[in-house]
């Protein structure tokens, strides 16, 4: 997953746990708040 901002872009790999979830509440386009712990995301929500 790939979040473009004012600083640039930042990629985060999701985990598999979270995929489904993730591509079911989240769309390109979304405004949202992305924590990622080391290369994989461990927080994502909408803002």
């Amino acid at each position: 997953m790939t979040v473009r901002g004012e600083a640039g872009a930042f990629t985060c790999a999701v985990p598999a746990a979270l995929a489904e979830k993730v591509a079911a509440k989240f769309a390109v386009g979304d405004s949202v708040k992305m924590m990622c712990r080391g290369s994989e995301l461990t927080y994502l929500e909408k803002v």
